[in-house]
């Protein structure tokens, strides 16, 4: 979450001003915020900040004898701004502030988006162990003294994860410790969620304090890359109206298919199709528990707090909290960890202070998959022995590299190419059960159709011939190769051979057995 201090200074080793963190800040997030910034601060009463975080803090404490706060410089963060307040006795909060906390621009949604935040970290810090830093107050309306909803939180000092995580100055032992110490505390608070599961899937909506959460409507996630088509006005209203689901597997494709029906895709209609017959191939828990469970799918390296040798103090961002279908819910790898997937990852915009430009370090696919290995573990030793009367489980943590990608690529979030390489690994599976005709060569069968072929284009070329070639087959009800883009267009004129998807579905069970490898 932006607006926890990293204690980082810029590469020149000299403090970057307000202007500088914020023009970075715009900068990086290639969009111009500017305005929504000012629509942000310009309502609020800054003035009334100190008197009313005092006024607060002694209707906690009136034994005490209070003084009004500091305030700190602004802290910029990806949806909020930030005001960090330093009381005499050297309490910390932290005022948090929606961007789209103003009169103009503030609705409903908003409004139960900062109320489901605030009642999310309170009931985790109420029923779970999970280090949650303390809400004093919220407010979810502009009817107050700041003009403006927002949150007081504990301001937990340390710095973001990814500053440990990739620790340059770090030996490579003292490193993997830092990060398995990481690992160690993420599955640790992230097992217990489990205790939070639902009938349904969409956004946790609150009555009350202490009143359990109820499922509602939830966001659709918009993909920022310019090469996807974005939404206008009208269709971003609906985009906020998915949900409830009660069939994990809708969960999966309702996002996609909306995109779909609105020309918003960058998939095909059978890329579509394969992706929900592997959908509808991942396995289910069948252990008594509700299909749906807690999660927070903003945690990244930079949504939380480590110190120094990488024990987690505070899981401060849970903005949106929603409740996803299992095996992608609250025992799946963390989002760094399957980043050689194409899973989209939340990067340094949700915490400005301490990111350097061109200072981004990735992992080499050889340490995700140790890692990987490492948290799989951790997240085994939480799990409580499986009753002797109940068939054998899947493992939702190795199962969510497959189940993840499945999911971002569905939901047209994530680079399509994911979906060219798990048919790959089918194809690799069923290997043994492929015939000559499903795997001929382009030459034998261009003499094959040579009749059909001579008096086409001699300059066109091979790709088309293939996908010329593989057409006629199709319409003529002949074989056609056991390839990827064969495949797609069979599924795109609903010609698939039930063969050909007998084998995805028997190539899909086998990637899924083998996630633990991967």
């Amino acid at each position: 979450m932006g607006g926890y201090d990293s204690d980082d200074e810029s590469s020149d080793g000299e403090e970057e001003s307000e202007e500088e963190k914020l023009a970075s800040f715009l900068s990086r997030l290639a969009v111009d915020r500017l305005a929504v910034y000012h629509l942000a601060v310009d309502r609020l009463a800054v003035d009334r900040l100190a008197e009313y975080a005092f006024d607060i803090r002694k209707t906690m404490h009136p034994e005490e004898d209070l003084q009004l706060p500091e305030i700190g410089p602004t802290i910029f963060g990806r949806k909020h701004i930030s005001f960090p307040l330093t009381f005499h006795d050297g309490a910390s909060w932290l005022l948090k502030v929606p961007f789209g906390g103003n009169a103009h621009t503030y609705d409903e949604y908003s409004a139960r988006a900062v109320r489901a935040e605030a009642r999310t970290m309170q009931m985790l810090r109420r029923e779970t162990t999970i280090p949650i830093p303390e809400v004093y107050a919220f407010s979810d309306t502009c009817d107050n003294k700041l003009n403006s909803p927002f949150i007081f939180l504990q301001h937990v000092k340390g710095k973001p994860a990814y500053h440990v995580w990739h620790d340059e100055k770090a030996s490579d032992e003292a490193l993997r410790a830092q990060r398995t110490r990481i690992l160690q505390d993420v599955a640790a608070a992230f097992v217990q969620l489990d205790k939070f599961s639902f009938d349904q899937g969409g956004s946790l909506v609150f009555d009350g304090e202490d009143s359990e959460p109820d499922i509602d409507v939830y966001s659709a996630p918009i993909n920022p890359c310019p090469c996807h088509s974005q939404p206008d006005d009208d269709e971003l209203a609906d985009m906020d109206g998915f949900g409830p689901i009660s069939d994990t597997k809708e969960y999966f494709t309702i996002v996609g298919d909306w995109r779909m029906e609105r020309s918003l895709s960058t998939l095909l209609t059978g890329e579509m199709d394969f992706l929900k017959m592997l959908v509808d191939q991942i396995p289910e828990p069948n252990d008594g528990r509700k299909p749906f469970v807690l999660d927070n799918r903003h945690l990244g390296l930079w949504s939380m707090i480590v110190s120094d040798d990488g024990a987690v103090q505070a899981f401060p961002y849970w903005s949106e909290p929603v409740a996803v279908p299992r095996c992608i819910g609250n025992e799946r790898y963390p989002r760094w960890l399957m980043c050689d997937r194409d899973i989209p990852q939340f990067g340094p915009e949700e915490n400005v202070i301490g990111w350097q430009p061109g200072r981004t370090w990735t992992d080499s696919a050889e340490e995700l998959k140790f890692y990987r290995s490492v948290y799989a573990e951790f997240m085994r030793s939480h799990r409580s022995s499986p009753s002797e009367d109940l068939p054998a489980q899947p493992d939702l943590t190795t199962n969510s590299l497959i189940c993840q990608s499945i999911y971002e690529a569905a939901t047209d979030m994530a680079c399509n190419c994911f979906i060219g390489d798990v048919f790959n690994e089918i194809k690799h599976n069923v290997r043994d059960q492929l015939t000559p005709k499903d795997v001929y060569s382009d030459d034998e069968e261009s003499e094959d159709e040579e009749n059909e072929t001579e008096n086409e284009n001699s300059e066109k070329a091979e790709d088309e011939k293939d996908e010329d070639i593989d057409r006629k087959r199709r319409c003529r009800g002949l074989p056609i190769k056991f390839e990827f883009w064969s495949v797609i267009m069979a599924l795109e004129e609903g010609c698939l051979p039930k063969r050909y998807n007998d084998l995805i579905r028997a190539g899909f069970d086998a990637v899924l057995q083998k996630s633990h490898t991967l």
